[in-house]
């Protein structure tokens, strides 16, 4: 997973995060509303971002 690590940016934004992971923009909010995906966070006023660590992992676990 490290050698994948450098291709993405540190950061994820929300349109990247939803390629990323398959998963539609309404269950991708209910998920983190219910906590059981990554919190974003305020990148500027207009841009949420994602940490991609916090992404990659929650990706592994789902996997088994």
């Amino acid at each position: 997973m490290a050698n994948n690590n450098l291709q993405l940016p540190l950061f994820l934004t929300r349109n990247q995060v939803i390629a990323l992971t398959s998963l539609s923009r309404s269950t991708l909010y209910r998920l983190e509303r219910d906590s059981l995906f990554p919190k974003s966070f305020k990148m500027s006023k207009r841009r949420v971002g994602y940490m991609r660590d916090e992404v990659l992992i929650w990706l592994t676990e789902r996997r088994g």
